[in-house]
């Protein structure tokens, strides 16, 4: 079972329910900066450009080999899919979202329908907005 937190935000006539996984992001290791603009967080996607960016330009300074560049490259992307769900939460905070519960399910349309088996009003609320 995965743990999502649920994240619920009332602007004006709209509502939107949004759902993210708690722990590592495959997508944000694999898309690495890409992964942060897809979201739209464009200062964690300037980060981590410059970040994966400065760890090859140390790695060339340095005179490593190839190996030791992808080493460095993984664990640099490693660390980007470790943060990368934390740092989702924080931009939707910053964009007026507010926490509602952490829900859990083998996928997110799992986790949304228990959610809605638990909490369905604020589904109701939204609609009706």
């Amino acid at each position: 079972m995965k743990m999502f937190t649920v994240h619920y935000r009332t602007a004006d006539r709209d509502a939107d329910l949004i759902l993210v996984k708690e722990g590592f992001c495959g997508p944000a290791f694999f898309f690495g900066f890409l992964w942060p603009l897809a979201h739209r967080m464009w200062t964690a996607a300037a980060v981590f450009f410059v970040a994966q960016l400065l760890v090859q330009i140390g790695a060339a300074l340095l005179g490593l080999g190839a190996g030791e560049s992808v080493v460095l490259s993984v664990a640099c992307a490693a660390i980007l899919a470790y943060l990368a769900n934390d740092l989702r939460r924080n931009a939707l905070r910053r964009a007026g979202y507010r926490d509602r519960a952490v829900v859990l399910g083998r996928t997110a349309t799992d986790a949304f329908r228990r959610y809605l088996d638990r909490a369905p009003h604020d589904v109701l609320l939204a609609l009706s907005q």
